[in-house]
């Protein structure tokens, strides 16, 4: 039952609960024998029946092999964006991938997007161009958040907080009005 009270498909039949209780067939088995089942439903229900499966019969986490990891640091690397990683290795999920390059310690820093503060969108590509992600950047100027989210709302003293932990200085050009 959800945490409102209602319940996700059909009762369990006593059948169904006999299929499950032969321990000698392995979650494909189940999958074909019990269609109308997910795999998350057999196995929550076997745990409720105290009919937990060894991990011969659950599905495989393959770990990750040295040549695969070392494809990975070099597409990261080349600055491939996760669905491009996630496209290279066919036999791994998406979300695989991404926790294996968090896992890595590779972080993505893509060209920052455009924000409507043009000073901002000048600091945001220094830092770019610094190999310094947005969040890093925010870390080293102290501005919480500011360079991450590209807020709308300007402000100077973050930007020149940014400008001085890039090693800029600001400066400010009178124009003569003759």
């Amino acid at each position: 039952m959800s945490q409102f009270g209602e319940r996700y498909g059909a009762p369990w039949t006593p059948e169904e609960d006999s299929i499950l209780c032969d321990r000698k067939l392995s979650f494909a088995d189940l999958d074909s024998l019990l269609p109308n089942r997910s795999r998350r439903a057999i196995e929550i229900r076997s745990s409720r029946l105290g009919l937990l499966r060894d991990k011969a019969t659950r599905p495989a986490v393959t770990p990750w092999k040295a040549n695969e990891v070392r494809k990975l640091l070099n597409a990261a690397a080349r600055g491939y964006s996760d669905r491009d990683l996630a496209e290279m290795f066919p036999s791994r999920t998406p979300w695989q991938v991404r926790c294996k390059r968090y896992d890595l310690g590779i972080r993505r820093n893509c060209p920052p997007s455009e924000v409507a503060c043009p000073l901002a969108n000048g600091i945001r590509l220094k830092a770019y161009e610094k190999g310094i992600t947005l969040s890093d950047l925010d870390k080293l100027a102290g501005t919480s958040t500011y360079f991450q989210r590209g807020r709308e709302k300007r402000s100077i003293r973050h930007c020149v907080s940014a400008i001085h932990a890039l090693g800029g200085r600001v400066a400010i050009q009178w124009e003569d009005p003759s």
